[in-house]
């Protein structure tokens, strides 16, 4: 059995949800002036549930290698 290596270019991750590339560019363009909340509240989340949904986009492994690339930029 021979499996090929694919090695994956650098770059952003292409696995994020419309939703969720909505939260993280919410937070870059309003860097320091928003909370995860607001961010949110902007890509679309139902407000009862904004809170807890930007603490768990914010763990997300694939959301912050997103972020710390678009800070960078």
């Amino acid at each position: 059995m021979n499996q090929e290596i694919v090695k994956k270019k650098k770059g952003y991750p292409t696995e994020l949800t419309e939703m969720q590339r909505r939260f993280c560019e919410f937070l870059v363009m309003n860097e320091g002036r928003t909370t995860g909340k607001d961010a949110a509240l902007a890509a679309g989340c139902s407000p009862t549930r904004a809170k807890q949904t930007a603490y768990d986009l914010q763990q997300n492994p694939k959301i912050q290698m997103y972020l710390t690339q678009r800070m960078n930029e």
